[in-house]
């Protein structure tokens, strides 16, 4: 990665001891929140389910059963109904599985009402796509995937007769937001509408209802790995925590998909942090206008990693649906210009793809830093929360040098590592004879924390030295306690010297047994917000 500079924004990322650590201070533990709970009065949810996550195995599945829950795709992931969660996540606690609960919150579209070469991109002298991409630029032959979680897609619109663009189907088209997103990101250049970034890519509409939940979130992330995306493109989110959807995107970011995510829309409403835009390994887009500034809607935080054009972008839009006031020009039928983070997403994740197609060397998160460090630098010179590192720019992603590749990711917390939440446990570093060494990257805001498995041998001892190659790391140990209705990963030793220096621990099993523990490693405190570094841990 590529020297950060300090963010005004910046909030730390905190580890709690349940739950692995996730991108802003804003995000909780993994949460137990019941029906009649005060976490759970008033907050926009479906009111007929809760979701309910366990330990995976046989034992919780019979549970599962008894209490009529069904599976969410997500091992460990239920829904069940509301009368019954209680008593679910009851029967599962007092067997020491339980390990979140929480209504099933529902997501927001991010488009914007109202706000003030085909025939609709150009719009009184200004063509979006030309300011982030060549218009001689010819796309790659090869097309990795764009999956495009939303609304359902009208398929019968012209901009789709191509058949480039193709939905799970599923649900009737209510919504035009599947539509106008996919037109952004793959309309073809056909002579009618509207041309989008990658004209004729190859993408697919996971379709949703007319309302997103966090279930519906998370069982669109989870069909889109099974599609075999590259980039999975999400113009939603709330301010609330989805844990499921934060679980299913770690497996999405395991399988080597890059997670892409409007930034919001809500800046002068109080500029909550949102969710799935700001948590970890997901890339965050806002809005500008034809003025390259940041649009006034577009929400401004530490999570924006840059912005694409937001402002009266030309969109399809399904024909039987009805069109309303946006605050632009008028359109033709099917047609329409929108305004919001939501069409400035589909613009990067199309980007992120083209760029994956063309150098199919680079791994998920050097085709996503490439994006984002070869943005055009707008606004507040060098990183600002407003713009991120600035605006898209296709042809410089193209030939940027690649950064560092992250080996062992996801291993944002010790719950995600060894098997509990996501039910697969990642390999010892370590076991008390051959020395595991791991070079690889962290940063505050994108990838928080790593952690490592090791095992110490009964009266065994290991060495643990982290040496920054840049920036500053830290090093935590964490052990595991299964006493009592949950799992926790109690401090141990921690390390932080000031600057660049070498931080060494000695650990000591002083029992007959062999002994479990996790190294981490983070950011320490100095003007970059990120760090190359090597670890070890040997005899």
């Amino acid at each position: 990665m590529t020297s950060r500079p300090v963010r005004a924004a910046v909030v730390a990322a905190a580890l709690v001891l349940s739950a692995p650590a996730v991108a802003t201070a804003a995000v909780p533990a993994l949460p137990v929140s019941l029906p009649g709970d005060a976490s759970a009065a008033g907050v926009l949810a479906d009111r007929a389910i809760w979701i309910v996550g366990a330990r995976p195995g046989p034992a919780s599945q019979r549970l599962a059963h008894a209490h009529g829950a069904r599976g969410l795709g997500l091992p460990g992931a239920y829904v069940v109904a509301r009368a019954r969660a209680r008593a679910f996540a009851g029967a599962l606690a007092a067997r020491h599985r339980l390990t979140y609960a929480q209504p099933d919150v529902l997501r927001a579209t991010r488009q914007v009402r109202p706000f003030g070469n085909d025939p609709l991109d150009d719009l009184a002298g200004y063509r979006w796509r030309d300011h982030v991409v060549s218009p001689m630029r010819q796309p790659p032959t090869r097309h990795k995937l764009i999956a495009l979680v939303d609304a359902a897609l009208d398929r019968t619109h012209p901009e789709f007769a191509a058949g480039n663009v193709a939905t799970t189907g599923g649900h009737r088209v209510t919504n035009p937001h599947g539509t106008s997103t996919a037109s952004v990101a793959a309309a073809p250049q056909n002579g009618v509408g509207l041309t989008g970034l990658w004209p004729g890519a190859r993408a697919l509409n996971v379709a949703l209802g007319h309302n997103i939940s966090c279930a519906d979130s998370t069982r669109g992330i989870l069909a889109a790995v099974e599609h075999g995306a590259s980039v999975i493109n999400m113009s939603y989110g709330s301010a609330r925590f989805c844990t499921p959807e934060y679980l299913a995107l770690e497996i999405a970011f395991g399988h080597g998909i890059v997670p892409v995510a409007a930034a919001g829309n809500e800046l002068t409403q109080g500029n909550p942090i949102e969710f799935p835009a700001a948590l970890p390994h997901v890339v965050t887009v806002g809005a500008v206008g034809p003025d390259d500034l940041a649009a006034p809607f577009s929400n401004a935080n530490a999570a924006l990693d840059l912005a694409a054009p937001g402002v009266c972008i030309p969109v399809a839009v399904p024909l039987a649906l009805a069109k309303q006031d946006t605050g632009c020009p008028a359109a033709p039928d099917g047609y329409a210009y929108e305004s919001g983070t939501s069409f400035a997403a589909p613009m990067v994740s199309a980007a992120i793809a083209w760029v994956r197609s063309a150098r199919p060397r680079l791994k998920a998160d050097q085709a996503a830093d490439v994006v984002r460090y070869s943005a055009r630098d707008v606004g507040t010179h060098g990183y600002d929360g407003e713009t991120g590192y600035g605006v898209l720019d296709v042809d410089k992603a193209l030939s940027l040098r690649k950064g560092r590749h992250d080996p062992g990711e996801p291993n944002d917390g010790p719950a995600l590592i060894d098997g509990s939440l996501i039910g697969r446990a990642q390999p010892f570093l370590f076991k008390g004879r051959r020395a595991g060494r791991r070079t690889a990257t962290v940063d505050l805001t994108e990838d928080p924390q790593d952690w490592y498995r090791i095992e110490l041998p009964g009266h065994g001892s290991a060495r643990v030295t982290v040496r920054p190659r840049s920036g500053n790391a830290d090093v935590l140990v964490r052990g595991l306690r299964s006493k009592g209705k949950t799992r926790s990963y109690p401090l141990q030793r921690s390390s932080a010297h000031r600057g660049s220096r070498r931080e060494r621990l000695t650990l000591v099993n002083r029992f007959g047994r062999r002994e479990l523990l996790f190294v981490g490693v983070q950011p320490g405190k100095g003007r970059r917000l990120d760090a190359v570094y090597s670890l070890a841990v040997s005899r």
